[in-house]
Order: C-alpha cells, then sequence, then structure tokens
C-alpha cells in the first residue's frame, strides 16, 4: 500500500513537470514565431495594443478623425518582441504649409526621436521605420507626432486612419 502511493505521488509530480514544460515551451514558441505584427485603428481611433494619442488635451477625435489641435503627441506601441522594421499607412489631411513630422524614440534614456516629414498631399502616405538601432522600451516603441508651426490660425492636421505593422 504505502509502496503504490510513493508510485502515484511520483506520477503526479512528472505529469505536473510536463505540464509545466509544455506551457514554457508553447509560450516559448509564440514569442520566436511571430513574424508580422499589424495594428489597426478602429472608427474611435483606438487599438488595444496602442496606447495614445496623448496627452489627451493635444488631440480631438471628431467625425472619426483624429485632429491635432496642439504638438506634440505620442503613441505607444506595444511590441512583445524586437522587429526589425515598422511600416505606418496613414490617411491625413493636411494643409499645403504644414510641416507635421512622425518620428520614432531612439534611445530609452535620450528623448532623441528619428523624425520623417509626412505630405500626405494626396491624402495617403506610407512611412517606413528601421528599428535595428530603436530602443524597445517596456515592450513599447514610442511614436511622436510633432509640427512645431502649429498655431491657433492655422489649419490643423487630421489623421483619418493609421495602420501599424511591425516586422
Amino acid at each position: 500500500m504505502y509502496q503504490n502511493s510513493k508510485n502515484l505521488r511520483l506520477i503526479i509530480k512528472i505529469i505536473i513537470i510536463l505540464t509545466f514544460v509544455g506551457i514554457y515551451c508553447f509560450f516559448w514558441y509564440q514569442k520566436i514565431s511571430v513574424t508580422t505584427l499589424t495594428y489597426v485603428f478602429d472608427e474611435n481611433f483606438r487599438n488595444q495594443f496602442v496606447y495614445g494619442p496623448y496627452p489627451k488635451t493635444r488631440a480631438i477625435l471628431y467625425n472619426q478623425q483624429l485632429n491635432i489641435i496642439s504638438e506634440p503627441i505620442y503613441f505607444d506601441v506595444y511590441s512583445p518582441k524586437k522587429f526589425s522594421a515598422m511600416e505606418i499607412s496613414l490617411a491625413c489631411s493636411l494643409d499645403k504649409d504644414s510641416k507635421l513630422h512622425i518620428g520614432i524614440r531612439e534611445s530609452k534614456e535620450l528623448w532623441q526621436y528619428k523624425m520623417l516629414p509626412l505630405n500626405c498631399l494626396d491624402g495617403q502616405q506610407i512611412v517606413k521605420f528601421d528599428l535595428q538601432n530603436i530602443a524597445l522600451k517596456n515592450n513599447k516603441y514610442q511614436l511622436i507626432f510633432s509640427e512645431p508651426a502649429l498655431t491657433i490660425a492655422n489649419s490643423k492636421p487630421i489623421i483619418q486612419s493609421m495602420k501599424i505593422i511591425l516586422n
């Protein structure tokens, strides 16, 4: 009787250990097998894996469009691992004199951004960032939209839609 209970305990321990090893392997495989992530914003300009825009007082959602009323505004893009490239597809409306830029934070410690100009004159623009030397802080990439010439008098940049692809 005593021998049977020892064997039963040993079998239960082995099953528990194999279960945890299996769960660990499953999560490890999921982390390395993700090759591309796509984040699309809904009609309220939200996505559960992208935080922003913030600060909230600098952008207004109106008619399912994001109106930038002050600058800069930020987005944090969640990433389960380090990717090599980010592609951002925008549908936007800008004044022809607009100097709107989009950037990605390069360093965890410094507020230094790699900035690219947006023109969106035809309503669409695709921006690509090489992520090889870009900081991934707390599993997030930080984006910035900035237009230093933004004033109350000039027209405000409007972003109708945004899609982010990590690969």
